[in-house]
């Protein structure tokens, strides 16, 4: 039985939220507002993604800057050109800005603390930071490479599409930085591609290929070759440090694999294990990993005017947790409101919260 949430709130015009602690930005009469530990402040430039760490919390502005709070007393701003990276915010955050010269991009890392910066020189990468060791991806080539603190390149590998038969099909671009296991860095590359890398000399270690095979085992492509590794069902990549797991997340179901050996742990699919909760929607997009949930956009079987569903599945339970339709059908039909990919949904145990594509915030509490 799913768990009931009524909703309690409809706030329009937001553009960023903090799940954790609930405050939110938003625009009212031409001006921005961010609200904060119950405290509404005036704010010149519109903060667009709000997130917790520690005990403080971080505001990124539209213009790029970085606001650092604590309660709603500001403390430092790091003005322009800084963003959030994916993990470690307690330390560090990311720098990017043009050469005057050339206008190259480059970035660098830099200290939360002092605002130092963590490699000797900006680089011409987008730059990702994992247990210390700093990882960079050119666009233009699609190379992922290894840089060192002097801001030197290690190593570089080629992201390249193979097809289910091992031929070249022309360069694949990054998607994510997973994490680091039993010293191989994990990534995963658009059209749902899993790579492996050692983070010392940057060798393929495996590759995962979307294929149309069984979906609950991996198949050799070579079974003299276990570096490149088929897999059905494949959808949305996460890494779990807890356990050091990867896990995918798909139309299907989920993939489990230990990110240390790449060998599957487990696969179920949403038809057998909640066939009438989540296995209902015929497409689960958008899945964003939560802890031991994950958060979806969902459409049901034969729906139109776009995606107005949203929900909640407990990985543990392997049950759907919560769904709604935030959007009903007749108003996605007649306004063109919808979910949409850039406005996440976010699940906080009590509380669900969801931005629809016309900036409105749909505030979820548990009954």
């Amino acid at each position: 039985m799913m768990n009931e949430y009524i909703k309690i709130d409809k706030i329009k015009n937001v553009w960023g939220i903090n799940p954790v602690t609930g405050d939110y930005s938003y625009d009212e009469d031409g001006r921005h507002y961010l609200s904060i530990d119950g405290v509404v402040l005036e704010k010149k430039e519109l903060p667009t993604r709000i997130v917790s760490v520690g005990e403080y919390v971080y505001a990124r502005t539209c213009n790029g800057s970085l606001e650092i709070y604590s309660g709603h007393t500001l403390l430092k701003v790091f003005e322009k050109n800084y963003d959030l990276l994916e993990r470690d915010l307690d330390t560090y955050i990311r720098y990017h800005g043009r050469t005057p010269e050339t206008f190259e991009l480059r970035e660098n890392i830099i200290f939360v603390s002092d605002g130092r910066r963590l490699l000797e020189q900006d680089v011409p990468y987008r730059v990702y930071e994992v247990e210390g060791m700093v990882f960079g991806y050119e666009l233009f080539k699609t190379e992922f490479c290894r840089i060192d603190l002097s801001g030197e390149v290690l190593w570089c590998f080629p992201l390249r599409r193979i097809d289910d038969e091992g031929r070249d099909k022309g360069t694949a671009h990054l998607d994510k930085v997973l994490g680091i296991a039993n010293g191989m860095i994990w990534i995963s590359t658009d059209w749902g591609r899993l790579i492996a890398l050692n983070v010392e000399t940057g060798e393929l270690m495996y590759q995962f290929i979307p294929a149309d095979v069984a979906e609950d085992k991996i198949v050799f492509m070579d079974e003299e070759n276990s570096v490149y590794r088929l897999i059905g069902g494949v959808g949305v990549f996460f890494f779990r440090e807890t356990d050091k797991t990867l896990l995918s997340i798909s139309n299907w179901g989920i993939h489990i694999l230990d990110a240390a050996t790449a060998d599957l742990i487990e696969s179920y699919s949403f038809a057998k294990v909640d066939p009438q909760g989540i296995a209902t929607f015929e497409h689960v997009m958008n899945p964003r990993l939560q802890d031991d949930h994950f958060v979806f956009m969902g459409e049901r079987t034969h729906e139109f005017g776009g995606c107005g569903w949203a929900g909640v599945f407990d990985l543990q339970a392997r049950k759907l947790l919560w769904a709604d339709e935030v959007i009903p059908a007749e108003e996605r039909e007649k306004t063109g409101n919808q979910l949409v990919v850039s406005r996440p949904i976010y699940y906080a145990g009590d509380k669900v919260y969801v931005i629809d594509a016309e900036d409105t915030l749909h505030i979820y509490e548990r009954k």
